[in-house]
């Protein structure tokens, strides 16, 4: 998930961290330019991850019989893009 969150920062962001060019620590720097700069491949695969692993706590809870999401959903998934 943190490529989601990687990609949701550079969308939100990048025109920003370009214009101002913040000081940063360097721990931090390093954390923001690794989001600028990655590639988002697969990204529809990691909102529809995100959205099913939400949504099982309810199913779970509501006796939707589904449980919690297997990694096994997660590669066809990802094989599906």
């Amino acid at each position: 998930m943190l490529s989601l969150q990687r990609y949701e920062f550079k969308t939100n962001h990048e025109e920003w961290i370009n214009t101002v060019k913040p000081r940063l620590g360097s721990d931090v720097s390093d954390s923001v330019h690794a989001a600028i700069t990655a590639t988002h491949e697969n990204i529809e695969a990691y909102y529809m991850v995100r959205t099913e692993m939400r949504a099982a706590p309810l199913a779970k809870h509501s006796g939707g019989g589904r449980g919690r999401p297997t990694p096994r959903s997660f590669r066809s998934i990802v094989e599906s893009m």
